[in-house]
């Protein structure tokens, strides 16, 4: 594991403008007014996986994770398609579980992209890692959904796959958490909170059912959801969000820019009390903020992928995070 340490530092971005929603009955919390000064968050970054022990024709990315298990996107490059898998990297065992793309879970496609993209894990109230994931074949509509499942508790497949109905589409980054012993999603671009039902059918085949529970007042749409919420005390609950600053290169890899705020919020009146000045990690450009876990210590461990190529951990704390304008 590489480790660096890792001081703040500054970055200036002068003639941009920004617009935002007032949401009722909570004032907003503005974003830090244009023009940006985006800090590095402190902490102890590095590389989860080396590149050297990458599968073959394959690279990492964007992961997510519990107290003891980690997941890790791969994407193999084959003769007509990337296709996605899914590593699994259990801390307690030291032992990494390869779940490769099943087909016969998803519709058929002759998309350049297959399988299962950016799933956001968390242990169930029974014990099983439950995930959201991104598709874009996971029904006939062939357009981006959320899909929800679970693994079986090998970790040698996926036991159960369904996608969820939000009523609207294209929808993604929606990341489970579990509160008051039930499994929620977080919609943060939409602003969202649903609740998940998971009944035992006549085949005994559990199924999803989702439910409107909330709509978040108090800050403003428009900041992608980047990783599930996790609590901090009280009915405080903290999550990250995204946004993207865009520049005139012509390859994706230096179009994009990703900067990220620290987000608080009383779960119990679905309102956002707290949103810090914004922040990078340890990479200005593709920085996919994908994982968040809360350690008993009380430190926090970020998960991000960077240049779509790279799985990260940055370790940081409360009051790194917390930092206002």
């Amino acid at each position: 594991m590489l480790h660096e340490r890792c001081s703040s530092r500054i970055v200036n971005f002068s003639g941009l403008k920004t617009s935002y929603k007032v949401n009722i009955p909570f004032p907003p919390l503005p974003l830090p007014a244009m023009p940006l000064y985006i800090r590095q968050l402190p902490g102890t970054k590095g590389v989860l996986i080396k590149k050297e022990s990458y599968p073959k024709n394959s690279v990492l990315l964007n992961p997510s994770a519990t107290l003891r298990y980690i997941y890790i996107r791969c994407i193999e490059s084959c003769e007509s398609a990337q296709v996605n898998h899914i590593l699994i990297y259990d801390t307690k065992e030291s032992k990494m579980h390869t779940i490769p793309y099943d087909p016969t879970l998803l519709e058929p496609t002759l998309s350049l992209y297959r399988g299962l993209e950016d799933l956001r894990i968390i242990e169930g109230p029974d014990g099983r890692i439950l995930f959201t994931a991104t598709s874009i074949h996971g029904t006939k509509n062939m357009n981006s959904e959320i899909l929800m499942g679970f693994f079986d508790k090998d970790l040698k497949k996926i036991e159960h796959l369904q996608a969820l109905d939000f009523g609207e589409r294209p929808i993604k980054n929606v990341c489970p958490f579990i509160w008051n012993s039930r499994v929620c999603l977080l919609d943060a671009l939409r602003m969202k909170i649903y609740q998940v039902d998971n009944e035992d059918n006549e085949n005994r085949k559990d199924e999803f059912t989702i439910q409107f529970l909330k709509d978040i007042a108090g800050g403003q749409g428009g900041l992608r959801g980047s990783t599930s919420p996790v609590h901090l005390y009280g009915n405080t609950w903290g999550y990250i969000v995204h946004d993207i600053i865009f520049n005139d290169n012509a390859r994706h890899v230096t179009q994009l820019s990703y900067y990220h705020h620290w987000i608080e919020m009383d779960m119990e009146r679905a309102a956002i009390t707290f949103i810090s000045a914004p922040f990078w990690i340890s990479h200005w450009g593709i920085e996919f903020v994908s994982g968040l876990v809360r350690r008993e210590d009380g430190s926090f461990d970020i998960y991000y992928g960077v240049n779509d190529q790279v799985p990260m951990r940055c370790t940081t704390t409360l009051g790194d995070l917390r930092v206002g304008k």
